[in-house]
């Protein structure tokens, strides 16, 4: 057995743990490249011949296996993948024609995601391939994997249009369709930021039901839009931008964490309205510039505003916007917040004894020990580089 064959035993997707680099996908695609640099790295113990010859483009070597024993033509690999979902997987466009022509099974799933060879095709752009699928076993367009992924959201994600057309007829049903975050196709076409995909899926009523929807955080499109900065979606989706999600928050919440001034200014107008608003820490529009040190975004929403009073309201912990950016050290914030109050607010105690006074001496304190930690390692690397 070949390293290939270890790492692939294990799920391709993501590792969830946060700043945590994922060595196991960097596996996956170091050996990936080298299957399309040299097929033989695979172990050919896993694989039939027929998966060797397909995945090499050999055609004749196809040819001859599948006059040999018509079992070839549906011989799964160790992933459950037929030899059809391995052409498509590897662009082998005569072999899966030859295949497809030959009677291969299109409606099997592979054991690993739970793909079957439409999603195979989404994902990899092959609108000839998916157009022959949707002729034998049309109501695929409508599957889903183990991810609750259908055709539709693969093929938006990979923004293969013209597979997408290939599904047409299914689309509004599509729509229906949430994956396991709780997302339909609309969704992954904002946030890949696809607005020509977005628009297609619209002028029924589905559509309308569907672009209300929710996630199973609560968030609606408006979130992703502001959450992941899709500028040149917004003029597309008409947006409401007063849905709250489950943890309270408003879409402007989340163009505030990204200091996003420009989003702001495209799509809240109404300035004022927002400064009482909270989120279930009870934390104001305030509170998270402060957290984020989102001066831009700040600026372009108080404008001319008075909003002293603001400053004095607390979140769960006790915490006024004051103490929030200090902790973070949010400097301009904190600065901005200072020039609209007295310094009597740098005085007021949280739910635990604590001024923003102080908060900013513990982050200096913390800064500099930080500081002087780098300096030690700088020093333990120069002191082993002088002893080579």
């Amino acid at each position: 057995m070949t390293p290939y064959d270890l790492i692939r035993a294990y799920p391709k997707k993501d590792m969830p743990f946060r700043n945590s680099p994922n060595l196991r996908k960097d596996v996956w695609e170091y050996f990936e490249e080298q299957i399309e640099q040299v097929p033989d790295i695979i172990d050919a113990e896993n694989y039939a011949d027929i998966h060797l010859a397909i995945i090499r483009g050999e055609i004749s070597e196809v040819t001859k296996l599948l006059d040999e024993d018509d079992e070839n033509i549906n011989l799964r690999d160790m992933e459950g993948k037929t030899p059809y979902m391995l052409s498509i997987e590897h662009e082998r466009v005569e072999i899966a024609d030859l295949l497809f022509k030959k009677g291969a099974l299109v409606a099997l799933t592979e054991s690993k995601q739970g793909n079957t060879a439409l999603h195979i095709a989404a994902k990899m752009g092959n609108f000839h391939a998916a157009k022959n699928i949707m002729e034998a076993e049309p109501q695929l367009a409508l599957s889903t994997n183990f991810e609750s992924q259908s055709p539709f959201h693969v093929a938006v994600e990979s923004r293969s249009m013209e597979v997408l057309q290939e599904m047409e007829k299914y689309k509004i049903g599509s729509l229906q369709i949430k994956n396991t975050d709780g997302e339909n196709p609309l969704f992954v076409a904002c946030k890949v930021g696809d607005k020509d995909i977005f628009e297609w899926f619209g002028g029924k009523i589905d559509f309308f039901k569907a672009r209300g929807d929710r996630n199973y955080k609560g968030q609606t499109i408006e979130h992703y839009v502001c959450l992941l900065t899709k500028h040149d979606i917004v003029h597309h989706i008409k947006p409401l931008p007063d849905t709250k999600d489950y943890y309270g928050n408003l879409p402007i919440f989340y163009s505030i964490q990204n200091n996003d001034a420009l989003m702001i200014g495209k799509y809240f107008k109404k300035g004022k309205q927002y400064f009482h608003i909270k989120n279930f820490k009870n934390q104001s529009l305030f509170h998270v510039a402060g957290k984020y040190n989102a001066y831009e975004a700040l600026i372009s929403i108080v404008k001319n505003h008075i909003f002293f009073e603001e400053l004095l309201k607390r979140d769960i912990k006790g915490d006024t916007p004051l103490h929030s950016a200090a902790k973070r050290g949010s400097a301009e914030v904190l600065e901005f917040y200072l020039k609209n109050c007295s310094n009597k607010f740098l005085e007021i105690e949280n739910n635990f004894g604590h001024t923003p006074l102080e908060a900013v001496k513990d982050k200096i304190k913390f800064i500099e020990s930080e500081e002087e930690k780098e300096d030690e390692i700088k020093k333990s690397e120069t002191y082993d580089l002088k002893r080579c």
